[in-house]
């Protein structure tokens, strides 16, 4: 790997998939596209992951940095509480870990769902601005169109 000289003149070699590239930009295309990390031995797919598989994932590492803070604690030695509970200082709870990680979710959530709904709100707002701006573009009351059995004269979207 690295640059080479050929009887094709200078460029970039890749001894993984032999294969001779003419710059820099396309070497490092090379490098990271699909034929040569297939060389490589890597398949570039992920697999799909359910909620389930996230929160589990997510309570195991939460584990296990509490089990490292636990060793550095033994080895830094913590004092226990004072309640009595036998806890130490920094132990928690595992359960609030994933609590809190609902709640943080919950609210992502909801927030989402507010801001969806303020979008369509404006969006349902700008619609009804722009039919009342065409229907006095055009010099007819709505009442009577309406009356009349049509909703305006052709140029616009029939979804309206």
């Amino acid at each position: 790997d690295g640059i080479t000289e050929s009887s094709t003149g200078v460029g970039w070699h890749c001894r993984v998939c032999d294969c001779f590239l003419k710059d820099s930009l396309t070497y490092l295309d090379h490098i990271n596209g699909r034929k040569h990390q297939r060389h490589l031995g890597f398949s570039m797919r992920a697999e799909k992951s359910s909620t389930s598989d996230v929160s589990n994932k997510l309570a195991i590492l939460a584990k296990k940095k509490r089990d490292e803070e636990e060793q550095r604690s033994f080895s830094v030695g913590f004092n226990k509480k004072s309640d009595g509970s036998g806890k130490r200082e920094n132990e928690e709870d595992p359960l609030k870990d994933e609590n809190e990680f609902d709640a943080i979710v919950r609210r992502k959530d909801e927030e989402a769902l507010k801001k969806k709904a303020e979008r369509a709100r404006r969006k349902e707002e700008r619609k009804k601005k722009e039919r009342e701006e065409a229907q006095e573009e055009c010099g007819i009351d709505p009442e009577m169109a309406a009356m009349m059995g049509f909703g305006g004269f052709g140029g616009g979207s029939a979804n309206r």
